[in-house]
């Protein structure tokens, strides 16, 4: 009887071991392979900066250059941080367009484009990776600021929103105007409190998106 329950702990020992050592393994093998393909991200998303390399039939240069006029360059930035949250970064370039590059099945591709401009709403790039979108308020002034990823199609996941609107039309943060954060109304003490970390707003009133990324200069405006 001792003889089988020492051999029985011998084998379910042995057997914890293996599943343990499988796990281990599994994730070494895992990791070693998201470095690999982050790797490659990155040497295509550098190649693709140095003109190396087109992205779905389109150099970096034609992103710069308005249309219609080879000889000129609008201001166009980079920056490569991951948007999806999968591990693995994206190539953001703000030109003409803002354009986010995903590298795929060993091609980059255009996960996601817009407008952002005064008329359409601004969009903002965090150092953590993650979007904003700023929307303006129609009709009033106020702004609304809608935080977001990317899935792997490109479709935005909204992770946090919230705004204000000046209902008494003098562009001061009155008590009386309209605060919200994620869908709910706010008073304005409690707004303030809440968008901490988000959105710093200067004496005069000024709104800035906090955590910007750092873009880097691929060309200057000329």
């Amino acid at each position: 009887m001792m003889e089988n329950l020492i051999i029985n702990r011998k084998f379910w020992f042995t057997k914890v071991i293996f599943v343990c050592s499988c796990i281990i393994i599994f994730f070494l093998i895992s990791t070693v392979s998201k470095e690999c393909q982050r790797y490659k991200a990155i040497n295509a998303y550098v190649e693709f900066v140095e003109g190396k390399r087109s992205c779905m039939g389109e150099y970096i240069l034609e992103l710069a250059m308005p249309t219609g006029e080879p000889e000129r360059r609008n201001a166009t930035f980079y920056y490569i941080v991951d948007s999806t949250g999968d591990g693995l970064p994206e190539l953001h370039v703000w030109g003409t367009y803002y354009t986010i590059i995903t590298f795929r099945d060993h091609e980059l591709t255009v996960l996601d484009s817009f407008c952002s401009s005064s008329a359409a709403g601004m969009y903002y790039l965090l150092e953590n990776g993650m979007i904003v979108y700023q929307e303006y308020v129609k009709n009033v002034y106020g702004n609304y600021y809608h935080f977001f990823i990317l899935d792997d199609s490109g479709n935005h996941m909204e992770k946090l929103s919230f705004g204000w609107e000046d209902l008494g039309d003098n562009y001061k943060f009155d008590c009386d105007d309209l605060y919200e954060f994620d869908d709910e109304i706010c008073k304005r003490e409690e707004w303030f409190e809440k968008i901490q970390g988000y959105l710093y707003i200067d004496e005069n009133g000024r709104e800035y998106v906090c955590d910007e990324a750092d873009w880097k200069v691929y060309c200057e405006a000329r």
